[in-house]
């Protein structure tokens, strides 16, 4: 996930999408939403990452001022924009780490093990995204998992690696 990510070089082959290379073709990744490993800036509130974060991957303040709203009730942090996400658990950032993958229009969304700190609410919250944004917006979704039943709720095509293959 961190070869699709371009965090990690490709040791052999490469990663296509939308019929071009990734790594000659970077601002593809814009295109996509990742939940890998959340990480956000102390110093700023949950608004002010996803604006930061939304600037960085291209989206202009103009749309910004319309989504970041949006997916931040989405994933059920909207009162809590004005706070700094150094007082956050761990489930209010997976949640927030959510959000900044849903954050502008993308054609795929890979996220790693996103169920892993949310309570009962928050799992049903996101179980109800990736089924909305697979059926309703065509959007493809990626996700690994060790919970084999949130995975049934979700999924359509499985596939299980023993070993990392």
């Amino acid at each position: 996930m961190r070869c699709l990510a371009g965090t990690v070089p490709v040791s052999d082959g490469e990663i296509r999408f939308h019929g071009k290379d990734l790594s000659e073709n970077y601002h593809e990744l814009s295109r996509i939403g990742f939940l890998i490993r959340i990480s956000f800036l102390d110093y700023l509130t949950a608004e002010e990452n996803l604006r930061v974060l939304g600037t960085y991957a291209g989206i202009s303040k103009k749309e910004l001022d319309i989504s970041v709203p949006e997916v931040l009730k989405i994933v059920q942090l909207y009162e809590k924009r004005k706070e700094y996400t150094t007082g956050f658990s761990f489930g209010q950032q997976q949640r927030l780490g959510v959000a900044q993958a849903i954050l502008g229009k993308k054609d795929l969304l890979i996220l790693d093990e996103p169920f892993v700190g949310l309570d009962s609410s928050g799992k049903e919250m996101l179980e109800d995204l990736i089924r909305d944004k697979s059926q309703k917006d065509g959007t493809a979704v990626l996700l690994s998992s060790h919970d084999m039943e949130e995975i049934e709720k979700v999924c359509d095509r499985i596939v299980i690696l023993r070993d990392g293959m």
